[in-house]
């Protein structure tokens, strides 16, 4: 019978001590300070193209515009009440709709989740259905929505079948 101690592996790369004593946990390798000099090389070419290479005319900039465009993004009491009425209504569809491809993708999911566990499952179910799942999971919700759209036309449903499809290969997963 083996102990907790003896499962519980070395690292792959042994840690080193500080001169505090504690272990540093994050040591900086050639992938560190090849993500650091890309993040460096980017952000100089931000600066150059702002700076150098925009055709942009800075010198017209004027801050009290700027402050003109943030005050009145914000001015609700221009919009008509009936425009209101109208925006806040589809504010709360897209949150129903959100919720019921929640619910809808959790209860389809979670008996395919059961049979695509390899300890509850025959193995090629399990694999078929983990396969199926990884398919569905790696292709983005917006192309599966789009996908049942074109075939059954724009409505809600079709949007929450598209969206139910995709949320339920999550669901297998976790």
């Amino acid at each position: 019978m083996s102990t907790l101690a003896s499962k519980i592996q070395a690292p792959a790369v042994p840690l080193k001590k500080t001169r505090s004593g504690r272990y540093q946990l994050s040591q900086k390798d050639v992938s560190s300070w090849l993500m650091l000099a890309v993040g460096i090389t980017l952000l100089f070419s931000l600066i150059f193209f702002l700076g150098f290479a925009a055709d942009y005319k800075w010198d017209q900039f004027s801050p009290a515009v700027a402050a003109k465009i943030a005050t009145e993004f914000f001015r609700f009491d221009k919009i008509a009440f009936a425009d209101q009425l109208s925006i806040l209504a589809l504010l709360i569809n897209t949150v129903i709709l959100g919720f019921i491809t929640t619910v809808l993708g959790a209860l389809i999911g979670l008996p395919f989740g059961l049979l695509a566990a390899r300890n509850l499952s025959w193995p090629r179910l399990s694999n078929l259905i983990q396969a199926l799942a990884s398919f569905v999971r790696a292709v983005p919700t917006m192309i599966w929505v789009l996908l049942f759209i074109s075939g059954y036309g724009l409505t809600s449903t079709t949007a929450i079948v598209g969206m139910v499809f995709h949320s339920w290969a999550f669901f297998v997963k976790s």
